[in-house]
């Protein structure tokens, strides 16, 4: 399936080999992304896939599943797909701030050794470029910064799929307003990891929190 980026078109797709796939929605606007051309993929070209959404929830982010719950129904709406039908079981655990990489491992290993799903989709962007000073800050993940050797960064590890891993966040919005989605499902997203402050489906706007002003840079608006 081809997706329209301005910063390189790209093929979703996942080969024949996988039929479960799991996809983590956390309510950030990545995965809420993919999870809409996960949906449409199986649904144009892959009817055979099951999809299982994963969402980790931490303590004091209690908005990730309402966030996911809300963008799962608009997808399903906007697919105009019965969502109880099309999606496997509302896959939820919990978290604790200091352990959300290895929770994440431990729950995504489980669901491999029970056969819930042989695949999963992630999504984690590139950084905006370095000459964007509002976005070097605290809170960069130099992991997501280009590779040393000018390579880029795998799109699939084994049974993992990260098909943004080399497009920011304004390559980001392109898609979505290509694939006409941006004011049907930007605003149900949120950015902002900052613990406890702030309702759920509001961001803090503040000029040295890296999330905001990565979403400002990439969206034009923080939320």
């Amino acid at each position: 399936m081809l997706v329209k980026c301005n910063q390189g078109d790209f093929n979703f797709e996942i080969p024949e080999q996988f039929k479960k796939v799991g996809i983590k929605i956390s309510g950030g606007v990545d995965s809420a992304l993919l999870f809409y051309l996960l949906s449409k993929y199986k649904k144009t070209e892959r009817p055979d896939i099951k999809i299982l959404p994963i969402t980790g929830i931490v303590r004091t982010r209690p908005w990730q599943y309402i966030k996911a719950t809300e963008i799962k129904n608009t997808v399903a709406s906007l697919l105009d797909i019965d969502k109880n039908v099309f999606y496997e079981d509302h896959y939820v655990f919990h978290m604790e701030t200091k352990t959300i990489r290895s929770a994440q491992n431990e729950h995504l290993k489980r669901l491999y050794v029970e056969k819930m799903i042989d695949s999963h989709v992630w999504g984690v962007t590139a950084n905006p470029p370095f000459d964007v000073a509002e976005c070097m800050i605290p809170g960069r993940d130099l992991e997501r910064d280009p590779l040393p050797n000018g390579e880029p960064h795998p799109t699939w590890s084994r049974n993992s799929y990260n098909p943004l891993s080399n497009i920011n966040k304004q390559g980001v919005a392109s898609i979505y307003h290509n694939e006409e989605i941006f004011d049907k499902i930007f605003p149900l997203t949120r950015s902002c990891e900052i613990d406890n402050v702030y309702v759920y489906n509001a961001p803090c706007k503040r000029m040295k929190c890296w999330w905001c002003q990565e979403r400002k840079w990439g969206f034009g608006t923080y939320g």
